[in-house]
């Protein structure tokens, strides 16, 4: 009978000790899914951020050696004209002409403290710098999902 009892204690601490370890498994994927998710959107607004920047024609705002958190671009498309790119409920948008704005990140993340700077002083060469600010949108105050990132780019008018 003690036998019986010593083998069953043993069992549950057993059981107990992988359970933990299993946890401690899933809360790390997670946090490597929310991580994956912040650094993937970033990466892919600053791609599309710098190439909008890259193939327009002028600067329309922010004006020389000024701050916003709206850019607009004179664009070489002039369908496309003026591009358009805001935060607006925490989602970054791009908005070409007179078409609908697109949503740059999905609902899962939430933009703050964007600002494109215009470093240009006056010259027709423009240099746009490029802060904003990514974390996963969710309502949990696990650690898991609290994730936050700081982009920062820059690019300059090619035409």
């Amino acid at each position: 009978m003690v036998e019986l009892i010593l083998y069953v204690a043993t069992l549950a601490l057993l059981l107990s000790s992988i359970f933990s370890v299993y946890q401690l498994y899933l809360r790390s994927q997670i946090k490597n899914n929310v991580i994956q998710e912040v650094e993937q959107q970033g990466a892919q607004v600053m791609q599309v951020l710098t190439q909008t920047i890259r193939n327009s024609e002028n600067v329309n705002s922010p004006n020389a050696e000024n701050s916003s958190d709206t850019l607009s671009l004179n664009v070489v498309d002039t369908a496309k004209d003026p591009t358009v790119i805001s935060v607006s409920d925490g989602t970054i948008y791009i908005k070409e002409g007179t078409e609908a704005p697109v949503a740059l990140t999905s609902p899962k993340i939430n933009a703050g403290s964007v600002m494109f700077s215009n470093l240009s002083t006056g010259s027709e060469y423009s240099v746009i710098t490029i802060t904003y600010t990514l974390n996963f949108n969710s309502n949990s105050d696990r650690n898991e999902y609290n994730f936050e990132r700081n982009f920062y780019g820059s690019a300059g008018l090619r035409h």
